[in-house]
């Protein structure tokens, strides 16, 4: 599980289905990409995202929201999908790109800063950067992460 902020986490499937894990860092809201889990006493959204399939806009916005409404509330939020790469990375993306003004590159940026592992897939990214109107290309981030010139 890794902190992104005092209020925002990233996780895989496995942390997500740990209730020690999840009490031990105060989750009171968890955005599910993945499987389904349950946990009493926790807020949970299901959204099934598949990787390398386009985001549905429908499904960026639900999840999007369901993070912004807990932020507001003050509560711990947690965004799990298989590994915690990908899939919760986009969408960890969009929720500081929405409450904290970043722009994409420097959302996916802050994230990695936590997260070394954190790589969204270019799929999703061009889905998030349509959405949003944000013309950074993918590639010259992925090799700026990567460190090739």
């Amino acid at each position: 599980m890794f902190k992104i902020r005092d209020w925002l986490y990233i996780c895989g499937y496995p942390q997500a289905q740990d209730n020690k894990t999840l009490a031990e860092q105060h989750i009171q809201a968890l955005l599910l990409l993945y499987k389904p889990v349950q946990h009493s006493g926790i807020d949970i959204l299901y959204l099934p995202v598949s990787e390398g399939v386009p985001l549905p806009k429908h499904a960026l916005e639900k999840g999007v929201q369901f993070v912004k409404a807990h932020h507001q509330k003050k509560q711990m939020v947690c965004i799990s999908c298989g590994a915690g790469v990908s899939r919760s990375v986009t969408f960890g993306i969009s929720a500081l790109h929405e409450i904290e003004g970043l722009t994409l590159r420097e959302a996916f940026l802050s994230i990695r800063q936590h997260n070394p592992e954190a790589m969204p897939d270019h799929v999703h990214w061009e889905s998030i950067a349509q959405y949003y109107g944000d013309e950074t290309d993918y590639w010259a981030v992925w090799q700026e992460v990567m460190g090739i010139d």
